[in-house]
């Protein structure tokens, strides 16, 4: 497991540009699939392009930034559903999909969020712990040359 968490790790650890850059960006491709979202005939799903940018915010951003993330996205999906097809605005249909688009992001990226905090928590402890055990060999071996 730790195998296949690595490559996503050291992406996120490799980070150059600031985190203002990153979020217009991330915006700025949240957009651009809501455009897609608009201009797109409705048989095409265009909900799993969302899943990408937002798991990929999910590795630079907190739980709360993603959360917020996950909203901009099913709110621009609405409008998108709303703006091509006018006449459903009275319905419930499209606000009842456009919750759904909200739980189902929500959950991915701020899963996403967490599982790598949780791995940045995991990987600091085990070197504390790492020291910990070289600074009590160290004093073993003190204490025992000192017992010789």
């Amino acid at each position: 497991m730790t195998s296949q968490l690595k490559p996503l790790e050291d992406l996120a650890s490799r980070s150059t540009h600031s985190p203002t850059l990153r979020r217009i960006l991330a915006l700025l491709l949240i957009l651009a699939v809501g455009s897609l979202d608009h201009f797109a005939p409705m048989e095409l799903a265009t909900d799993p392009f969302y899943i990408p940018i937002l798991v990929i915010i999910a590795l630079y951003e907190s739980w709360g930034m993603c959360l917020a993330y996950s909203l901009l996205a099913a709110l621009i999906h609405l409008v998108a559903i709303l703006y091509s097809s006018p006449d459903t605005v009275t319905l419930i249909y499209p606000y009842w999909r456009a919750t759904a688009r909200l739980i189902s992001f929500a959950l991915i990226s701020v899963t996403v969020s967490m599982v790598v905090t949780e791995r940045k928590r995991l990987r600091l402890s085990e070197n504390r712990l790492r020291e910990k055990t070289q600074e009590l060999e160290e004093k073993n071996r003190t204490l025992e040359k000192i017992l010789q």
